[in-house]
């Protein structure tokens, strides 16, 4: 995910449009690195910083899309269901 982020800084030297992808993705890591285990209260926590910037203006191209990739496979790394509504783009945790 570390490189997903690289990208977006680098990316948003020359287009704005990556920088809130780039403080979210920063966001993101930071407060993965202080968790072990991710409970369902963490993902929901990490997904509300990421349906935020999803829900804003941001470049919104292939490199958002691997970014959501990985934050589902973080989750299923952790037991915990991921699934995302193709139309907006957001992300939820299934508790079910």
């Amino acid at each position: 995910m570390k490189r997903i982020e690289n990208y977006f800084q680098r990316n948003s030297f020359d287009n704005a449009l990556f920088q809130p992808e780039f403080l979210c993705a920063k966001t993101i890591r930071e407060r993965i690195e202080t968790i072990g285990h991710l409970t369902a209260r963490d993902a929901e926590d990490l997904l509300k910083i990421y349906n935020e910037t999803n829900s804003g203006q941001h470049y919104d191209g292939s490199g958002w899309f691997d970014y959501q990739l990985h934050l589902r496979i973080l989750f299923k790394i952790d037991n915990l269901k991921a699934e995302v509504d193709f139309t907006t783009g957001r992300i939820s945790i299934n508790a079910g």
